[in-house]
Order: C-alpha cells, then sequence, then structure tokens
C-alpha cells in the first residue's frame, strides 16, 4: 500500500490553496450528511473516534483517476481537492463514505492491508455501502440498471481498485469473486444496504 499511497498521494504535488479551501467547506457539509454521522459515530463505538485530524485535502496527481484515498498508517482520509471540488455534495459525500467504510473495517476487523483479499473484502464492502454503485449513479454513467447490476457494478469497481494497487486483472477478479458474496452481506455497521 505504500508505493500505491506516494504513487496517488505524492508529497511533491504543488497545492491549489482554493480547490483545498473548497474541499474543506464541503468536508464539513459532508460531516452533517446523516449516513457519514452514521458512520462516524459507529467509528467512535468502536473506539475509533475520527476528528479534522484524520481528513486531509489536497490536490493530487493529474493521471490519477481515483478522487480519494484511506491511508492506514495514520489512518487517515485523503480528499483530492482538484478532483472533488469540481463535484456536486452528492458525489463528494459518497467518496467520504467510501473511505470511512475503509476506516471502519481498519478498527474493526484488524485489516492486512497488504493481504489484497483484505483489501478485496473491504473494496468490496466499500462501493457496496457507500452508494456509488446506485442505479441513480449507473443511468448517469449509462450503465445497465437491471435488478442484480449492483453485483456487477461492484466488482467492476473492486477489481479497478486492486489493479490500481498493481494487481493483475485476471487475478483480480478472481479475489473479488472469491470475497465478493461474504463481503458483500457484511453490511455492518449497517443493519441492511439501504441505498438501492
Amino acid at each position: 500500500m505504500a508505493g500505491a499511497k506516494e504513487k496517488f498521494f505524492p508529497s511533491y504535488i504543488e497545492q491549489n490553496a482554493e480547490e483545498n479551501a473548497k474541499c474543506q467547506k464541503m468536508l464539513g457539509k459532508a460531516m452533517k450528511n446523516i449516513k457519514i454521522r452514521f458512520l462516524v459515530d459507529h467509528l467512535a463505538k468502536r473506539d475509533c473516534p475520527v476528528g479534522q485530524a484524520h481528513f486531509v485535502c489536497q490536490t493530487c496527481p493529474d493521471y490519477s483517476t481515483i478522487g480519494a484515498g484511506f491511508d492506514p498508517t495514520g489512518p487517515r482520509i485523503k480528499l483530492c481537492s482538484n478532483k472533488l471540488a469540481h463535484v456536486p455534495q452528492e458525489i463528494f459525500n459518497i467518496a467520504l463514505s467510501h473511505e470511512l467504510i475503509h476506516l471502519y473495517d481498519h478498527c474493526r476487523a484488524e485489516v492486512d492491508w497488504s493481504d489484497m483479499e483484505h483489501f478485496a473484502c473491504s473494496e468490496v464492502r466499500a462501493c457496496t455501502l457507500s452508494g456509488e454503485c446506485r442505479r441513480k449513479f449507473q443511468k448517469r454513467r449509462k450503465k445497465p440498471s437491471e435488478p442484480g447490476d449492483i453485483e456487477v457494478c461492484v466488482k467492476e469497481h473492486a477489481e479497478e481498485s486492486l489493479k490500481m494497487m498493481g494487481v493483475e486483472a485476471s487475478k483480480a477478479k478472481r479475489l473479488v469473486q472469491r470475497v465478493y458474496f461474504p463481503c458483500f452481506r457484511d453490511t455492518a455497521p449497517f443493519d441492511f444496504i439501504f441505498d438501492y
């Protein structure tokens, strides 16, 4: 994870103060969102209180396709201000929810982030529970929205995340397939998948 962290969040990128400030403002709004508050509250119940120190808004490389990332060494969540400062608040909230689910997994399951099966499971959960595969967003991406397509979307997103970590495409597909059903069914801290 360390190599990938430096690739996506290098320290030498010139920062854009205006975008970073807008990202901070959006983060403040996101922290009032009911779903994000729920995640933060449940992190605190797991003795993982989340505060301002857990979030960093920064400029990310232009070549990076990610808008946010979880850094387990902090642990903290890095938000790419040059990507997220230009999206609707709802998309920002989804990106933040995705990373908070990784933080939740980190706190409750002692995830070994170098174990790609652990990583794949957390990606399946984050893609499922964040809302990024909701039918509403699939329509926007011109993806199918038939019943069952959540599985296709979650698997594709999880596989893409593994590939960004350097996992070869066919291995990423096998890893996601292996962990998909138990990890998809694990909706903690939610009682069920309510966004679909």
